[in-house]
């Protein structure tokens, strides 16, 4: 396990990460302490994108959950359609136009 300051390890950056990519660990210091180790992953791969779906089949929604889900929708269409919910643009009054 190889030891570098921080000024040493932002200079030496790439080169780091390719030692760690072949399997060498490395501790950055600050005033002689370790702030920070980088070590390869643990399967030697890079992480890449996430893979979508990953837990379906780990986890499923109840009908409590769905239910709860149905609540959600329904309160975020009725605030749409409450009085006073316009989207559109409204005139200003002279007190707003000012303080723009």
């Amino acid at each position: 396990m190889r030891t570098i300051n921080i000024s040493a390890a932002k200079t030496l950056f790439s080169r780091l990460i390719d030692s760690v990519i072949a399997g060498e660990e490395i501790v950055i210091t600050r005033s002689g302490e370790p702030v920070a180790r980088l070590v390869p992953l643990s399967n030697g791969t890079t992480t890449g994108r996430r893979r979508l779906g990953l837990l379906r089949e780990k986890m499923k929604a109840t009908d409590g959950s769905k239910h709860i889900t149905a609540q959600t929708n329904t309160a975020w269409d009725n605030f749409f359609e409450a009085p006073g919910a316009n989207m559109e643009a409204q005139p200003q009054s002279a007190e707003q136009k000012r303080e723009a």
